[in-house]
C-alpha cells in the first residue's frame, strides 16, 4: 500500500508540473521561441536553481522594437505615402529599409549642419524617402534595427533620405533639422518610380489654409472622411491560466511566498526579486539581488538593453491585434530609461496612466519593469472622425495633423486627432 502511495504521489507532482508547463507554452504560443533559457526557467519552475535571465545573441529580440508610423516617397511621378495600416507601413518599410540602412552607414558625421525649414521643403520635393517615427529615437537603434552601423550619436523624430546626385540624410532632432552628407552616393531612383502618386501631401505642400496653421511635416490626403477601426480590450490578467503562466513566466512560484494587499495587488517574492499584480492588469517587476539579478540583457549597450527589453514586454505581454513600440531611450543618473506605447492600426494608444511599458536598467540589469497589461482585438466596425481640412482647421495651432487612440481603462477605446 505504501508503495502504492509514492507512486501515486510522483504521479500528481508530475501532473502538476506538466500543467505548468502546458499553461506556460499556452501563454507565450506554440513556438516557445519567446523564452530564452527555456531548460533555465524549467529548473527554477522545479524549484532547482533560482531563475536568472540572461539575453543572449540570436534572440529574437533582434526584432524591430520600432518602426515607422508615416512614410511617404517622392519619386518621378509624384508624392505617395503610407500610415494608418500595418499591413502597407511594414510593406514600405521592408522595401525602402535597405536604402535607409545605406543613408545611415554611409552618413558622415563631421558633415551636419542645421537645415531651414526652407530648405528642408526644397530637398523634400526631390527624389526621396521619409521616416517618421512616435517619439525620439536613437540613431544608433534605427540602424542596428536596419542591420547596419552608424557612427551617428543623434536623437531623432524622423529621418529623410534625398537621392539626388548629391546624397543627403535629413535628421529632425532636438535642436532642429540637421543634414548630413552621405560618404558614396546611393541609387534608389527605379525604386522610388514604382511609387505612384495618391494625392497625399505635406501640410507645407498644401501651401494654404487650414494646412498653413498645423505642424508642416503632417501629411494629409484631404480625405472628405478619416475612417479609423474600432476595438474591443480585454485586460489579460481576469484569465486566471494567463496569470498564473505569466507569473511562473517570469522565475516566481504562484503557490511560494505570496501576499495581497486591500488594495487588490498581489506580490509574489523570490530571492532576487519581487512581482506584483493588480486587478487593473498592471505589472511591477523589481529585481532586489544584485548580485545574482533575475533579469539582465547581454551587456551595457544600448542596442542590447533595447533587444532585452524588446524579448521581456514579449514574453510578458499579450497585446492581440496591437504592437509595443519603443518611443523614447534616456537616461536618468546611473539608470537607462527605455519607454514604449501600444499602437493599434499604426496609431499610438494613449494609457491613462502613462507609458504602456517602462524598462529600467542599471548597467545591463534591468531593476525595474512596469506594463500596463491590456490586449486588443479588432473589430468590424469603422468609426468616422472629422475630415482632414476641419481638423486643422481646428486643432491647436503648429499640431501634428495625426489620428491617436485613449485607452481609459473600458472594454473598448476612444479615438480621434490628436490634440498633443
Amino acid at each position: 500500500m505504501k508503495g502504492r502511495e509514492v507512486i501515486k504521489n510522483i504521479l500528481i507532482i508530475l501532473l502538476s508540473a506538466s500543467a505548468i508547463a502546458l499553461a506556460l507554452v499556452a501563454y507565450l504560443g506554440p513556438s516557445g521561441s519567446d523564452l530564452p533559457n527555456l531548460r533555465t526557467r524549467g529548473a527554477a519552475l522545479l524549484g532547482q536553481e533560482p531563475y536568472h535571465l540572461v539575453f543572449s545573441e540570436g534572440d529574437p529580440a533582434a526584432a524591430v522594437a520600432a518602426r515607422p508610423v508615416r512614410i511617404s516617397i517622392m519619386g518621378a511621378f509624384g508624392r505617395a505615402s503610407v500610415q494608418r495600416s500595418f499591413e502597407d507601413l511594414d510593406e514600405a518599410y521592408e522595401r525602402l529599409g535597405g536604402l535607409m540602412g545605406g543613408a545611415l552607414e554611409e552618413a558622415d558625421p563631421n558633415s551636419l549642419a542645421p537645415v531651414s525649414q526652407k530648405e528642408v521643403q526644397d530637398l523634400l520635393e526631390q527624389n526621396s524617402i521619409y521616416f517618421a517615427y512616435q517619439g525620439a529615437l536613437p540613431t544608433r537603434l534605427l540602424a542596428h534595427w536596419l542591420d547596419v552601423q552608424t557612427e551617428l550619436d543623434e536623437t531623432v523624430s524622423a529621418l529623410a533620405l534625398i537621392l539626388e546626385e548629391r546624397c543627403t540624410l535629413l535628421l529632425w532632432t532636438q535642436n532642429g533639422v540637421q543634414q548630413a552628407a552621405l560618404r558614396n552616393a546611393l541609387d534608389g531612383a527605379e525604386l522610388l518610380g514604382s511609387y505612384r502618386p495618391d494625392g497625399s501631401a505635406f501640410a507645407f505642400e498644401r501651401g494654404e489654409p487650414p494646412f498653413t496653421r498645423v505642424d508642416p511635416m503632417s501629411l494629409a490626403n484631404l480625405d472628405n472622411s478619416v475612417q479609423v477601426v474600432g476595438a474591443s480590450v480585454v485586460n489579460p490578467l481576469q484569465n486566471r491560466d494567463s496569470a498564473a503562466a505569466l507569473v511562473t513566466g517570469l522565475g516566481f512560484n504562484p503557490y511560494g511566498n505570496v501576499y495581497t494587499s486591500a488594495r487588490g495587488v498581489t506580490t509574489y517574492e523570490e530571492s532576487a526579486g519581487t512581482l506584483s499584480l493588480t486587478d487593473q492588469g498592471q505589472l511591477l517587476l523589481q529585481n532586489t539581488d544584485e548580485e545574482k539579478p533575475l533579469l539582465r540583457a547581454l551587456s551595457p549597450r544600448l542596442e542590447d538593453l533595447a533587444d532585452c527589453a524588446r524579448t521581456l514586454l514579449d514574453t510578458v505581454s499579450s497585446p492581440g491585434d496591437a504592437r509595443l513600440y519603443l518611443v523614447s531611450a534616456r537616461q536618468e543618473g546611473d539608470e537607462t530609461v527605455l519607454e514604449f506605447e501600444y499602437f493599434f492600426c499604426a496609431l499610438p494608444v494613449y494609457q491613462a496612466s502613462g507609458p504602456a511599458a517602462t524598462v529600467r536598467f542599471q548597467g545591463q540589469i534591468v531593476r525595474e519593469l512596469t506594463v500596463q497589461l491590456r490586449s486588443y482585438t479588432q473589430s468590424e466596425q469603422a468609426i468616422s472622425l472629422l475630415p482632414e481640412l476641419q481638423a486643422a482647421a481646428i486643432l491647436p495651432r503648429g499640431s501634428l495633423l495625426s489620428v491617436c487612440y485613449l485607452d481609459l481603462g473600458g472594454d473598448s477605446l476612444s479615438m480621434g486627432w490628436d490634440r498633443e
